[in-house]
């Protein structure tokens, strides 16, 4: 590995995932940098200097610091003479609904055998109140070690994460008074701004109450379009003229509310507060609203269309979990949600689903046979036509054939299609969730 900068310590990420990886990326530009990742299929592909997901920018950063040396890849953690900041951003999914944080407990283990005192351990998945305590700095103490702890959570978006990396301000919150300094100045170092609060704990919860808040702005817009659907209004409509010039009006427009942050950190939250003794009821109530979404979007379908066929071909547009930013991460997508409901209450009709983003291999096998990047190369025409996201190159995809759905009709959760479309030649019918846009 050629030597960069002096004053910046070697940094070791533990977990190349999406966190990791970008962020590997991003200090890989100015120090040292060792990507670790158990997953042979992910290495395989990290070592021909790529990324195993689709971020904008990510590809080229990585190659280019790949080819210069300054960021390499391998299976464990090392130990290094020099000082190291040890950044953890192991993945701590939602099972049923508890946090699993055992990855987390083992790589804390791992990283307690070669941590030398002097040197940073930096937790940034997203964990449950208490565990940068309780599990990474418990892990250092019970080998003896006195290495600095700090929470420094990652809040990037998904689509401009090297953008965010140096334009969002760092939460850090250290065991101590040191680890937050130590934490800061690393951040300092790559031109990052800091905020320091008072401990890993409050850090913690800031993280979790960065997207719990927006979730629950997103529940209150999908209520009012649930309400304006059943009411025969437009929730859109309803939406900007409470906006308008009114200093203290925000609302969001309504629109599926998923992926792997908005589906877990609320719930994360919620469960810290219970175990507290504590009934986070609003938060709970935001996360039921997004969930119950398709289930109540398709039911307005069929009230609307009640001749509408039973049997043919579904086209379900777009499986990652959002469209704007463009992504191909289908974790935390409400299209299985809306699947497991077109199964339901469709019996008879074929599924299939397109994404330009999202390659066949990231899907379930009983999907990926139906899977289409594009509706070039197949003549296959629609019944009904469902658009999960809106995602700029999906919307486009479906203009440019407009002629499959002449006949279908089309559920829509965002109007950006049926916006554009020209309604004499596109479907015989179509709702948009919460109502089209003006």
């Amino acid at each position: 590995m050629l030597p960069m900068s002096s004053s910046l310590p070697t940094v070791q990420i533990i977990g190349m995932g999406f966190v990791g990886l970008t962020l590997a990326a991003f200090l890989a530009r100015k120090t040292d940098v060792l990507g670790v990742e158990t997953s042979n299929e992910v290495m395989d592909v990290l070592t021909q200097g790529r990324a195993h997901f689709y971020e904008v920018g990510l590809d080229e950063a990585i190659n280019k610091s790949v080819l210069s040396g300054s960021l390499r890849f391998s299976q464990s953690p090392e130990a290094m003479v020099a000082r190291v900041v040890y950044v953890l951003t192991i993945g701590t999914p939602l099972i049923g609904d508890q946090i699993g944080l055992e990855a987390l407990t083992r790589t804390s283990q791992q990283i307690a055998l070669v941590a030398k005192n002097e040197d940073l351990v930096i937790v940034r998945s997203t964990v449950s109140l208490g565990s940068s305590r309780k599990i990474v700095a418990k892990s250092l103490t019970d080998l003896g070690k006195a290495t600095l702890v700090a929470m420094c959570p990652e809040r990037t978006i998904e689509g401009r994460a090297l953008e965010e990396l140096i334009e969002l301000p760092q939460i850090v919150g250290g065991l101590t008074e040191e680890a937050s300094e130590l934490a800061c100045e690393f951040f300092a170092g790559h031109g990052v701004e800091t905020t320091t609060v008072s401990s890993p704990e409050a850090a913690e919860m800031a993280k979790l109450a960065t997207n719990t808040f927006r979730d629950l702005q997103f529940a209150f817009a999908n209520e009012l379009a649930v309400l304006s659907d059943a009411a025969g209004l437009n929730a859109r409509e309803i939406i900007a003229a409470a906006n308008h010039r009114y200093p203290r009006s925000n609302i969001s427009s309504p629109g599926l509310t998923a992926g792997p942050c908005l589906e877990k950190d609320p719930w994360i939250l919620y469960n810290s507060g219970r175990d507290k003794g504590v009934v986070m009821s609003v938060t709970r109530s935001s996360r039921t609203t997004h969930e119950n979404v398709p289930r109540l979007a398709i039911e307005q379908l069929l009230t609307r269309f009640p001749t509408m066929k039973k049997n043919g071909r579904i086209l379900l547009a777009g499986m990652a979990f959002k469209g704007d930013p463009e992504t191909d991460d289908t974790r935390g997508s409400l299209a299985f949600t809306i699947i497991d409901e077109l199964k339901s209450r469709l019996p008879n009709m074929e599924i299939w689903t397109l994404d330009p983003l999202v390659d066949p291999s990231k899907l379930p096998s009983e999907l990926s046979k139906n899977h289409l990047t594009s509706l070039s190369g197949n003549k296959v025409k629609f019944e009904l036509l469902v658009v999960q996201h809106n995602g700029a190159q999906l919307v486009s995809e479906l203009l440019h054939f407009k002629e499959r759905f002449e006949k279908s009709y089309t559920l829509d959760f965002w109007g950006d299609l049926v916006r554009h479309r020209d309604k004499e030649l596109f479907g015989v019918g179509s709702y948009v969730f919460g109502g089209e846009k003006k």
